[in-house]
């Protein structure tokens, strides 16, 4: 019969079939999908996936072979949508806040969404590929840390090593593209801590190489040398080479140091110059024409040269009278004194040359007291020469 029903107590029994060929023993109803055998026992073999299957009156089951075909029961987890117990089933992720969004080469993240990192997380581009945050006009990228404990901590560190050869390499660079807006600053540095002052605001660390320069000025080089001379400085500062070539103005006292001969002039205009030492030169002048005057307000007496001179000389036009002019009683009483020149004053004999003349023919002798007096005594016997 086309249909064989067994009633209860029957039985088919096949045990006295070795099946040691191809031609013997029991081979199962089959098809290449075994999806509509669901009957209560039924069973059926895929003979696309090698798998028997047994119906449970609602779908088939697996019951030998690796299986294949429509996955047949599928729940959606945490965060997942969709699933299903037959047929093609689909997953979707699925946030409450619509936070993600699924597309087929990408996840869109949601703007408003908070992403919590309970690990250690590296986000590490492939090859050359950039990673890029692109803001709106109105976002901000905020990173925000929190210090607790005694532990010693970087808030947020960036890593350069650098292997290559040549070009140039920045390992944070701060950009203003062309706009019309002003940006008032591409780096501001502040403590909102009313009540503890930060230590340092920027701090260098020499942990290697050190560094060339600490500042690149539109290309004047700072180096630590030449910056490090801030340090302990409270008054104004001086460039040497500035202070030769356009003059010192305004740096208060110069207490201390030594101008040396490359200097060059120096020009104080009418204030006084003082000093308690030497002024050592060549020369000594006016810058205009006029009365030079020396020693003529504490100066209580003027030495002019030493035992080291060999002469000393007065020039003047010599268009006039009492050019050399020296106060009465000025000149010591061994000495000459005034107009008068006595015996002492001259040597005690006074001997002429061939040439030489005593003129005293401007002397017109009308007074006892002017004119020649020749030596005289009670006698002249002596005078014989």
């Amino acid at each position: 019969s086309a249909t064989l029903a067994f009633a209860d107590g029957d039985i088919l029994n096949l045990s006295g079939i070795n099946a040691d060929t191809t031609t013997e023993g029991f081979i199962s109803p089959q098809n290449t999908s075994c999806a509509g055998a669901t009957a209560e026992g039924q069973l059926c073999w895929d003979s696309d996936t090698d798998a028997l299957y047994m119906g449970n009156g609602t779908t088939t089951t697996l019951v030998g072979g690796s299986g294949g075909g429509d996955i047949t029961s599928v729940t959606a987890g945490t965060g997942l949508a969709g699933g299903g117990a037959s047929g093609d089933v689909t997953l979707n992720i699925s946030a409450a806040d619509s936070s993600l969004t699924v597309n087929a080469d990408d996840i869109a993240v949601n703007q408003a969404f908070g992403f919590t990192f309970t690990g250690n997380n590296a986000f590490t581009p492939s090859g050359t590929n950039d990673l890029t945050v692109n803001l709106d006009i109105d976002s901000t990228l905020s990173v925000a840390q929190a210090f607790t404990g005694t532990a010693t901590l970087n808030g947020t560190t960036i890593t350069s090593t650098n292997s290559s050869s040549s070009g140039t390499q920045n390992l944070f660079y701060l950009d203003n593209a062309a706009s019309t807006g002003v940006t008032e600053s591409l780096l501001v540095i502040d403590n909102s801590d009313t009540d503890t002052a930060v230590t340092n605001a920027i701090e260098f660390v020499n942990a290697g190489g050190g560094f060339t320069n600490l500042f690149n000025v539109a290309g004047t080089l700072i180096s630590q040398t030449e910056f490090t001379l801030l340090d302990g400085r409270d008054t104004a500062l001086v460039d040497t080479t500035d202070a030769v070539t356009t003059a010192i103005v305004g740096t208060g006292a110069l207490d201390s140091g030594s101008i040396t001969s490359n200097f060059g002039a120096i020009n104080i205009g009418a204030d006084n110059f003082t000093t308690t030492g030497s002024v050592l030169g060549n020369a000594i002048d006016r810058s205009t024409a006029g009365s030079l005057t020396v020693g003529a307000t504490t100066a209580t007496s003027i030495t002019l040269g030493s035992g080291s001179v060999t002469a000393l000389t007065v020039t003047t036009d010599g268009t006039g009278d009492a050019e050399v002019s020296l106060p009465t009683g000025s000149i010591g009483t061994s000495e000459i004194l005034d107009n008068t020149v006595s015996a002492t004053d001259l040597s005690a004999t006074l001997a002429f040359a061939d040439g030489d003349i005593l003129n005293l023919s401007g002397i017109n002798a009308d007074t006892t007291t002017e004119g020649f007096i020749s030596p005289q005594n009670t006698s002249c016997a002596g005078a014989t020469a």
